[in-house]
């Protein structure tokens, strides 16, 4: 419930606590690592920490080994070899949003010389038959244990697997600690560190983790030369309309992110930004407002501050992804949670053409949507502080000639950029898988 409302500190505090009681509860030490990368009180290295807990405590033989010899005599394990096996492991392929992040970009990979295997560790829907068929193999993992799926991997002589889940529900992490592939890779599930040496890189970019900031990481950071990932637009057809300040005569603030990221800190920056500039009025949706409690423990966190109810719009998430993309429409300008921004949030913002302030963050998991903005060609709204967040803010909600060009130019520039260049990206990550594989075995 903490974690749901905003308020990381109080559930890192539980799950310490539900884990000094039971310290083999796997579940509370994902969320445990997961809450860590909410928290602007908790450092990289608290996380790094809490990584290699997660390894020495549930798989302890491996953790006292020195060095662990794996067999993979089986493979060519030639490095300049032509053809590869790739693997991905996740339980999120299915409708999530990882299916925008990752439908474009199997379409476009080279089916003849990458063979493209899903291990699925989830019940299966419509978007699942969507990714079936863009792949060579598709297996359901979600009744085999680690020790089957690993034989199984095996058996499909898998050159590189990759982990899309992280410390996320439904990850198969378990699975990599047994080491069934010669090179290992996490990517996209959750952007720091997992612990387990078994996975040798996390795909990162230039915006993403910094020169010298790689100790923050058991894995070898592996940079990819654009965007670490690309983003498929929807296939709607959704106008962008003006700019709503041209009609309303105020301008309107809007998050419709999850509010898992909407701590105490991100409210106060909103409820300053309120009070200096007064022409305007906040529109938050979100599925805490189901729950009139919620509602009005965030209506009474703004009124303590002098902020009137009257510029405060707080509604319901829409699950409707029509209305949801379209309620864009009512918001002048986009403010980014932190210091967790917004990912997918982030790429709907930019396709509906609406500015979005964003602060850049201390590390990898604080920037995905800095990473994603200066992709796109907006480095223009990412800044480096709180209160350059503010100052922003407040800076182009007074040009408002300034909103409403961005209103009627941003989706196009997005929409041309290497974000949604999936056949770019393709080749880029194909690339970066070969040089992954020569130099694991050189």
């Amino acid at each position: 419930v903490y974690s749901e409302t905003g308020e990381p500190e109080q559930a890192i505090e539980y799950k310490k606590k539900q884990i000094e009681f039971n310290p083999y509860n796997a579940v509370a030490h994902n969320n445990l690592i997961m809450h860590l990368h909410y928290s602007l009180e908790h450092s990289p290295e608290e996380t790094l920490v809490a990584a290699n807990n997660f390894y020495k405590t549930f798989f302890p033989e491996l953790a006292t080994q020195k060095q662990i010899k794996y067999d993979f005599s089986y493979l060519d394990l030639s490095p300049t070899k032509p053809n590869l096996n790739i693997g991905f492991v996740s339980g999120d392929f299915k409708k999530h949003a990882l299916f925008f992040w990752l439908r474009g970009l199997f379409a476009n990979l080279n089916k003849e010389s990458l063979k493209i295997f899903c291990y699925c560790n989830n019940i299966e829907d419509e978007a699942s038959l969507l990714w079936k068929e863009e792949v060579y193999q598709w297996t359901n993992i979600k009744q085999l244990n680690d020790k089957d799926v690993a034989e199984l991997i095996k058996k499909d002589r898998i050159d590189i697997l990759v982990d899309l889940s992280g410390h996320t529900a439904l990850n198969r992490l378990g699975l990599f600690a047994q080491k069934p592939s010669p090179v290992q890779v996490t990517w996209l599930g959750q952007t720091g560190p997992m612990g387990l040496p078994q996975i040798d890189y996390m795909i990162s970019d230039p915006y993403l983790v910094f020169e010298g900031e790689e100790n923050q990481y058991i894995e070898k950071v592996f940079r990819l030369p654009k965007t670490f990932a690309p983003f498929t637009a929807p296939d709607l057809d959704i106008v962008v309309a003006e700019a709503p300040c041209k009609s309303n005569g105020y301008i309107t603030f809007g998050s419709f992110n999850n509010f898992l990221k909407i701590n105490k800190y991100v409210l106060e920056a909103w409820a300053e930004l309120l009070l200096k500039f007064t022409d305007s009025k906040l529109l938050i949706k979100s599925k805490i407002f189901c729950d009139e409690i919620q509602e009005n423990r965030i209506m009474g966190f703004f009124k303590d501050k002098g902020i009137k109810t009257d510029r405060l719009i707080l509604e319901k998430h829409d699950t409707n992804k029509v209305k949801y993309l379209e309620a864009f429409n009512r918001i002048d300008i986009s403010i980014d949670p932190f210091p967790l921004g917004g990912g997918t949030t982030t790429h709907d913002t930019l396709w509906m053409s609406t500015p979005i302030i964003n602060i850049k963050g201390g590390r990898m998991s604080h920037r995905i949507s800095s990473s994603i903005l200066h992709n796109a060609g907006f480095p223009e709204f990412v800044v480096n502080s709180k209160e350059e967040y503010i100052n922003k803010a407040i800076s182009l909600a007074m040009d408002k000639e300034a909103i409403s060009n961005y209103k009627k130019n941003i989706r196009q520039k997005y929409l041309a950029s290497c974000i949604c260049d999936t056949q770019e990206f393709a080749r880029d990550l194909e690339n970066s898988f070969r040089e992954m594989w020569h130099s694991h075995n050189a």
